[in-house]
């Protein structure tokens, strides 16, 4: 029993840590985008992963925007989320 829950934990460890590869990589690419054309959008990776992000403008102040990307994954019939943000100015 202990060894199945070590090999599952494991195993989730592994998806989390690709998820959030996923999101910290299009963090770095939406934050090398001019601030005039951030924006939403979401994509597919690895067949498994959905990768959203979306762009609030004028938050958390006026000339500011807060982007939040979000993927997610199945894991035993339910789904997961690994969900990053930042702050950009213009």
């Amino acid at each position: 029993g202990v060894a199945t829950t070590v090999i599952n934990g494991n195993a989730l460890s592994k998806e989390i840590t690709t998820a959030t590869t996923l999101a910290q990589d299009k963090l770095e690419e939406l934050k090398d985008t001019s601030y005039a054309n951030l924006g939403s959008n979401s994509d597919t990776q690895q067949t498994i992963y959905t990768r959203t992000w979306t762009t609030t403008a004028d938050s958390p102040a006026a000339g500011m925007k807060t982007i939040q990307v979000t993927v997610q994954f199945p894991w035993k019939g339910t789904t997961r989320s690994v969900i990053l943000s930042t702050i950009v100015a213009k």
